[in-house]
């Protein structure tokens, strides 16, 4: 396991997809703080940063504003939240996650 120096990572319009979501996933289990937004994750690059949420148990602030985030990437979120204690903080403003979106993070 690599030593981690790095706590907090704002990334934000970076372009980054969903291809390049499986490489920030890999990061997360060192950062505290990670701001993703106003990139192009899609509902299969919330699926995919998910799976790093639940293993990132340092992880107290996630910024994935305007991403293109509907109610399955949502819903995908709000599943690997029941994982995550260390989570303080989640930003997903400005994406179409809808009623039922919402009502799975709420």
């Amino acid at each position: 396991t690599a030593t981690c120096t790095v706590k907090v990572l704002h990334m934000n319009n970076n372009n980054i997809t969903s291809q390049d979501a499986t490489a920030i996933c890999d990061m997360m289990t060192c950062l505290e703080e990670l701001n993703i937004s106003y990139n192009q994750l899609g509902d299969h690059g919330a699926e995919v940063i998910s799976v790093g949420l639940t293993k990132a148990t340092s992880l107290k602030a996630l910024s994935i504003v305007v991403n293109n985030i509907g109610p399955l990437g949502a819903t995908a979120l709000a599943n690997a939240l029941t994982c995550n204690t260390s989570l303080e903080e989640l930003w997903i403003s400005y994406d179409d996650i809808g009623q039922d979106g919402a009502r799975e993070i709420a």
